[in-house]
């Protein structure tokens, strides 16, 4: 179990959570073929994730990488926190796909875990990001040309390539807020 619950300071919560990578790190060093031991490597590293506060991406990274090799262990794929686990790292890596897989996986093997409310939570966001990706658009000069902002537009042509959506612009007495 990881060593963190026993942390005063978010320092010395840094420093077990590292000291529970380098055990489960000689762990898997004393059998590597132990799914058990990679499972508990990828929570280290999952939790270091959360846990630094720098939210190092490589973390995440080696997390996967440990779930990885814990499911070539044929118990643990019986393990739906293995795949709720992994499909969090994948989720904070932006890897969707991967991540509504792994919480699939983790929801047919434990309804309880309530990973499928994980699973809509991601489509929904892939929903919103859709929509929001279809609002027209127009360009800062199409938007400005006929209002003041308070600034002299002498040259507009180098603006001509940066675009909006047109809901976030609103005109009022001649003037663009966004």
């Amino acid at each position: 179990m990881l060593e963190r619950s026993m942390a005063q300071s978010s320092e010395d919560q840094a420093l077990l959570v590292e000291e529970s990578i380098n055990h489960a790190k000689e762990a898997v060093m004393l059998d590597i073929k132990d799914g058990n031991s990679w499972y508990n490597l990828g929570n280290a590293y999952l939790t270091s994730f959360f846990a630094s506060g720098a939210w190092d991406k490589a973390r995440l990274h080696h997390s996967i990488k440990a779930y990885q090799n814990a499911e070539k262990d044929e118990t643990m794929k019986l393990n739906p926190d293995l795949y709720y686990n992994c499909a969090t790292a994948y989720k904070y890596l932006e890897n969707y796909e991967s991540a509504i897989r792994g919480f699939e996986a983790a929801a047919l093997k434990d309804p309880a875990l309530r990973a499928d409310i994980e699973v809509q939570k991601i489509i929904n966001l892939l929903d919103k990001l859709e929509n929001a990706m279809k609002v027209p658009s127009v360009t800062i000069v199409s938007a400005l040309a006929n209002c003041s902002t308070g600034h002299e537009l002498t040259e507009l042509s180098h603006w001509s390539h940066l675009s909006f959506s047109l809901d976030r612009v609103m005109l009022l007495n001649g003037y663009a807020y966004m």
